[in-house]
Order: structure tokens, then sequence, then C-alpha cells
């Protein structure tokens, strides 16, 4: 009973004040340095806020039901130790309360002017790196709050306070516009809550074509050279991005967009005849199965394909159509994505989510950081590039025909598929709608096991010309 009666004159004493105060053996932090620190913006319950971290910090989405709820790693201690916070909307969802403000017993004046208050719970947990105490609470900025969890684990003390000296940096940057009363694109909903986003709808004037009516569109794309793989000074750049170069002779046929839920069930249903193959026997993910809307369902990209099922795609339209339909090699993925540019993107040196489907909580060089999808979009929102083809950043991996192999050093050069290496994985290029802006830049490279069913992994399909 003491104890509690000293804690609430200390909080009397440090209300108001920024300087540094002790509670419970711990200190309150102030403000810190903003010296180093980088600005990093943050979509909270329809709000945009403002946190200053450190350069090295990573945001990270907790799950596809809770959108605008971020785990920050500020990595101040070892990665084996539980040390991370989160800032969250206020729930609408019954499975997920605040504590009650009655619980929490503390209360302070941030930097900022805002109130925080807050409860810990010491040494609510523990492992083999010592006790967890966590902080419960929220930031009241004004008629808005701010949910706050923040975990500690120490040999000795942990300290869950460490996160008031970045919430001393909360602040409001502006409010998100209201939902799109009249929206030119795509609107899709995002997560339980339904938020809504606009998504541009751009036509391109290249040219298709297809060869059935359920068959994937096609573009022609160009003979050319390129350089495959990035320069040594590209920010980002990965082991196993050196630099070759490759000569596609001939000009062939890729499809705009990756095969659809549509075009593949095209593939699924033609099981009733027998003689043209089908993908009988492989399975995909199907919307509800990821969590997702049915909305725009069919435009959507297929996931949760392997490779196998891919290549029976690919071999039933073969089939179908009497054409020779396969998967692209990773040179010719690198090729037509880069579409005769030599930037990380084919637009560009920087990325934001009004570009692409990525995980928008982390930035590539200057990139603007918004709201994260965290589901797939419908394949022909955002830009085409300059061939023609949607999304070759970001929405979904897409399987290759090649083994793989650890470089670019070796590739055959001509655009042909590299057929040594270890073919129990296949390349996957391109990067998807949960992975960092830097994994969907021209030439990241990443492979996946042949008999793989991820919910971000999909294909796009090639055609010899005759």
């Amino acid at each position: 009973m003491r104890s509690i009666v000293v804690s609430l004159l200390i909080l009397l004493l440090v209300a108001g004040s920024h300087a540094r105060a002790q509670v419970l053996g711990a200190q309150v932090p102030g403000p810190l340095d903003p010296t180093g620190l980088k600005p990093r913006l943050l979509n909270i319950g329809g709000v945009r806020y403002e946190l200053l971290l450190p350069p090295n910090a990573d945001l990270l989405l907790p799950d596809r039901w809770s959108p605008g709820t971020f785990i920050i790693l500020d990595h101040a201690k070892p990665k084996d130790y539980t040390h991370s916070f989160s800032l969250s909307p206020e729930p609408t969802d019954p499975r997920w309360v605040w504590p009650p403000a009655k619980d929490l017993d503390r209360a302070i004046t941030l930097a900022t002017g805002s109130t925080f208050r807050y409860r810990v719970i010491e040494r609510s947990g523990g492992g083999t790196f010592g006790p967890t105490s966590r902080l419960e609470g929220r930031v009241e900025i004004g008629d808005r709050a701010v949910g706050v969890m923040c975990s500690d684990q120490d040999e000795v003390h942990p300290v869950p306070e460490f996160c008031i000296a970045y919430l001393h940096h909360l602040k409001v940057v502006d409010l998100q516009p209201p939902p799109f009363a009249q929206c030119s694109g795509v609107e899709v909903s995002v997560g339980r809550q339904k938020q809504k986003r606009c998504l541009p709808v751009l036509p391109s004037p290249v040219q298709g074509f297809r060869d059935c009516p359920t068959c994937p569109e096609m573009v022609i794309v160009p003979a050319g050279s390129f350089v495959m793989g990035a320069p040594a000074d590209e920010s980002g750049r990965a082991p196993g991005e050196d630099q070759v170069g490759v000569t596609i002779a001939k000009p062939f046929a890729v499809g705009r967009f990756a095969v659809t839920y549509a075009e593949w069930e095209a593939c699924v249903n033609a099981r009733r005849f027998p003689w043209t193959g089908g993908c009988s026997g492989h399975r995909a993910l199907q919307v509800l199965d990821a969590g997702w809307e049915w909305e725009q369902r069919y435009k959507r990209p297929v996931v949760g394909t392997n490779w196998r099922a891919a290549k029976a795609y690919v071999a039933w339209l073969s089939k179908t159509t009497g054409k020779s339909y396969r998967l692209l090699s990773e040179a010719e993925r690198e090729y037509v994505t880069r579409a005769g540019t030599a930037t990380p993107y084919w637009w560009g040196t920087s990325i934001s989510t009004a570009e692409a489907n990525y995980d928008g909580t982390s930035a590539y060089v200057d990139g603007t950081e918004l709201v994260t999808l965290n589901q797939t979009v419908p394949v022909d929102t955002f830009a085409p590039n300059p061939w023609g083809l949607y999304h070759v950043h970001g929405n979904i991996w897409e399987w290759t025909e090649d083994c793989a192999n650890d470089a670019n050093i070796g590739n055959p050069g001509d655009g042909t598929a590299r057929t040594k290496g270890d073919c129990t994985q296949r390349v996957i290029r391109g990067g998807a709608y949960a992975t960092r802006p830097q994994t969907l830049r021209s030439a990241f490279r990443a492979w996946s096991r042949v008999d793989e069913r991820d919910a971000d992994i999909g294909f796009r399909v090639a055609r010899t010309l005759d």
C-alpha cells in the first residue's frame, strides 16, 4: 500500500513536466534527442501520425485483422530479447480491448502536450534472457487516442518505460481524407474494419491479344539486351544480385497481368475435357481462406498455387490453344520488369504505396509511407510499365522456370532458364503485398520450394511467338 501512495505522489510531481523522474525503480524517460532520428508516418485509425525513430527501426504489421496497428522494433537490444512496443487504434473488434481507464494509474504530459496514461505490469513473463515487464496505456491527443503496449526483457530489471522516450515525439500530421465518395478506379476493403481505399486503374496504350476467351491477355515485348542485376551502389542491393549481360534475341509474348482466379478456374473446370489436361489435382488458395473480401475476386491474381500447378496451367494453355505457353525465365522476368529502364523500379529510384502494393510501413530511400493493404488487389490496378505490364513490382511473387542459384553469374545470358542448381526450389520474382519495398526492386531475387503454396505467390505466363 505504501508503495502505491509513494508512486502516486511521484506522479503528481512529474505531471506537466518533461524532466526525468523516478517511478517504482524505473525512470520515466524524457524525449529523445531528435538528431539522427527519422520521421516515420503511421496511419492509425484513419489518422496520419508522425513518430521519430532510429533509421534502422522496423515497423511490422501483426495481422490482417488489425489495420493501422504497428509493432515497432528499435533494435536497442539483441534480437533474442523481448524488446518492442506497439501503437494501435481504438479497437472496434470485441476480441480486442484496451485496459479500463480506472486501471491506468500513472499519467505524464508528453513533450507534445499530449497526456499519456498507463500502467506497468512488473515481471509479466520471462524466459532464457530474464524476466519481462509490460506497459499498457493510451496517448490522448485532443479527442483522439492511440493505444500503447511496450515490453522489455532484461536479466536484472526490465524497463518497459523505454518507449515513452519515443512517445514524446508522437504527433498528428493530418487526418486521412474521408472514404472516397466517388472512386474512379477500384475500391477495396481493408481488414475487418473495412476501411476503404480507392486504387487507380490506368489503361495501357500497348495493344494486347488473347488466344482464347478465357486465356490471359498477352502483349508482345521486343528483343533486346540489358544488364541483369543491381549496381553495387543501389540501395537495398542483396547478395547474389551481381550484374551479367543478357541478350533476348527474339520478341516473345508475356501476360499483361498475373494469372487471375477466373483464368485459373477455367483450367480447373477443364477436367470435363480430359484430353486438354487441365489443372485437376492442383489447388489454389481460396480468397476467404486468406481472410480477404470476395469483391473483385475473379480479377485478383490467383495465389496458393505451387510451381507444379503453374506448370500444369501453362501445359493446359498450350494444349488448348496449340501455342507454346510457358513460365518466364528469371532473366525474362527481370527484362520485362525493367522495360528498358535501369533504375530499381521502372518509374525511378523511389517507391510509395501510390505506385505499388507492398508493405508500406517500410520506406525505401525517400519513398512515402502510407497504409498497407496486407492483401492482393485486382490485377488491373496501378499504372502499367512502358511495355504495358501491370504489377511487375509488388502485389504477388511470381514463379519462374529457373532452378535456385545463389548468384546471377552462370546465367546463360540468352534469356533461357537455368536448369541446373537447386531444382527443388524455383526462383520467384516481383515482391508481394506484405513484403518490404526493397524486395520489389527489379533486381531482387528469391526462391521457394516447388511444392510451396503461399498466399503471396502466383505466376505470369509467357508465349513463344510463331
